[in-house]
């Protein structure tokens, strides 16, 4: 199969919802804290639940690495069920780990989605993280990406002083990523990287806005 099956029922399960939604290719993926700390919102931030805390020491404990758990997240925000495949039933959440049908391969990798709304209110958002340093294709298509999976790989951001880099999931260049048509700021750290990344529902901008301001609020939550 080109992807896992939970990974490729995920896909199935927003498609619908994003269909129509701008995933052009870019220009340019150069944006700075500055120029999107002035972009309006399309949803609000609320803070973090101490149920969500302990959803990120679960998930910490059973990959054995800190996880990037937010400490303020969009309102609304619930896990993307899977209607289809083995994993038919699963619900994923914020951050946590793969369907236990999925291939070995997935074994200590973080992957999360969540979503909110309908129609251009719709948001999605995935993390993933691996659990060794990989490659921006990897990062994005993860353990099973092929020679032919390649973002669009865009300048730095230095975000709480940490070199973060844009990239955007082209879906003719990524078939079956999680990611496809997000924006998406990955970076390596402590041996470990991490992708993270809202789909392009109206612009990539206004995605590059809430990626922004999710990452900025991120925290590291150790096992």
């Amino acid at each position: 199969m080109r992807r896992t099956v939970t990974l490729a029922a995920m896909t199935l399960a927003v498609a619908g919802a994003v269909h129509g939604s701008a995933t052009a290719a870019p220009k340019g993926l150069d944006w700075t804290a500055r120029s999107l700390g002035a972009i309006h919102l399309a949803v609000t931030f609320v803070p973090r639940t101490m149920s969500l805390l302990r959803q990120c020491e679960r998930t910490a404990r059973a990959v054995g690495y800190p996880v990037p758990c937010p400490t303020a997240v969009p309102k609304g925000l619930v896990g993307t069920a899977v209607t289809a495949g083995p994993c038919r039933g699963y619900r994923f959440q914020l951050v946590g780990t793969a369907c236990t049908a999925t291939v070995a391969a997935w074994r200590g990798w973080v992957v999360g989605s969540t979503q909110l709304g309908a129609g251009r209110s719709f948001q999605h958002l995935v993390i993933e993280v691996a659990p060794r340093p990989v490659s921006y294709a990897e990062a994005v298509n993860g353990p099973t990406v092929t020679p032919g999976d390649h973002p669009e790989v865009g300048d730095p951001i230095t975000i709480n002083h940490r070199r973060r880099r844009w990239l955007f999931v082209d879906p003719q260049t990524n078939p079956g990523s999680a990611f496809m048509g997000h924006v998406v700021l990955v970076w390596t750290e402590g041996g470990h990287t991490y992708a993270v990344g809202f789909h392009a529902v109206t612009t990539l901008t206004a995605a590059a806005a809430l990626d922004y301001q999710l990452v900025r609020r991120l925290q590291l939550v150790g096992p």
